[in-house]
């Protein structure tokens, strides 16, 4: 879980830092000076990586390289998806620490959770204001379209990385090629209708 303090005086101060050219020590002072208790505040939106793997091997991804995936896989003791009572659990604490918005996903694809369904729905009565997922989009096909547009969740992010099929094979080779049907043409192709298709229906 990869929580994210949304605080205004830091934005404030990469603001600064655009419009004036300051040296650094001058902007961690001005910073020091006129932060407020605000900077201490809690966390409200935490990311929950639920399972480790991915059926992409991306370049621009730990899950695109052998050594630091397994450095990353290794510092969880080889456990690759989490349990419904840890995800009870983890979910009520975060949410009790005023963590009002939630997303299912890091370096993963959530898709591949066998309980992500499960997951959505125990968080569908927690008075979030958003639950969200990030997907490659290769298994969101029409049946999971429905079954994630009818789910608690409120946002659905989709991520490409290139505008051709060309480039896409490219930096986004699969991670085990058992996960994609050959008779496929482009995977490009396929994944561009999977999120027409989502729109539609959305």
């Amino acid at each position: 879980m990869y929580p994210n303090i949304y605080n205004s005086e830091r934005i404030d101060l990469v603001k600064h830092l655009r419009n004036k050219s300051l040296p650094r020590q001058e902007l961690v002072n001005h910073y020091n000076k006129h932060k407020s208790s605000q900077a201490n505040q809690h966390p409200s939106h935490a990311y929950i990586e639920t399972i480790t793997i991915c059926n992409y091997a991306c370049k621009s991804c730990p899950q695109g390289h052998d050594e630091q995936k397994n450095i990353y896989i290794g510092k969880l003791r080889g456990t690759n998806i989490m349990s419904m009572n840890n995800f009870r659990d983890w979910t009520d604490q975060l949410i009790s620490q005023s963590i009002h918005s939630i997303a299912l996903y890091n370096t993963n694809e959530p898709l591949l959770d066998p309980m992500i369904f499960r997951r959505l729905e125990y968080l569908s009565d927690k008075n979030l204001d958003d639950i969200l997922l990030m997907s490659n989009g290769l298994l969101m096909d029409s049946s999971n379209a429905d079954r994630f547009l009818s789910s608690s969740l409120t946002k659905m992010c989709f991520s490409i990385d290139a505008a051709t099929s060309k480039t896409y094979d490219k930096v986004r080779p699969l991670a085990n090629t058992q996960t994609y049907s050959s008779e496929l043409e482009s995977r490009f192709d396929y994944v561009v209708d999977n999120i027409k298709q989502f729109a539609a229906k959305a």
